[in-house]
């Protein structure tokens, strides 16, 4: 008799356990994804949140040097850019809004973040994500 208590304990212990922990998974939460490079820094955001669209980028302008800051994105990762932004004509500090284009599910984004001042370009970053 006291054993079967003791097994019901146990067993109702560990269902309750269980009910907390999957009961406090969060869901999948939108990531953003930063490239910084000399005077700003790009953003790529793959899903919605809030207000901001998904498989969007950003330009951002951090220092007042006469350079801007130019994010490019690249769909399927196939060498053809589908969107390029930038903060040219902005005095620094600024961020453009995001603008976004659709892509599939789980395809591969390229995005690349340039320092661009005129014609000139300067070191640029590269990464690649998952829309």
């Amino acid at each position: 008799m006291r054993l079967k208590r003791w097994r019901a304990y146990v067993v109702a212990t560990m269902v309750a356990t269980l009910s907390v922990v999957v009961g406090l998974q969060a869901p999948a939460a939108a990531e953003e994804h930063t490239i910084y490079v000399t005077g700003g820094y790009g953003v790529f955001n793959d899903d919605p949140y809030g207000p901001w669209p998904g498989d969007a980028i950003r330009a951002c302008d951090t220092y007042s040097d006469g350079w801007g800051i130019e994010v490019r994105m690249d769909i399927s990762n196939n060498g053809s850019w589908d969107l390029i932004i930038s903060t040219r004509g902005h005095n620094a500090i600024y961020c453009t809004d995001y603008h976004s284009k659709n892509a599939v599910e789980n395809d591969f984004i390229r995005i690349r973040v340039t320092p661009v001042r005129g014609d000139e370009r300067g070191q640029w970053t590269e990464a690649i994500r998952r829309a």
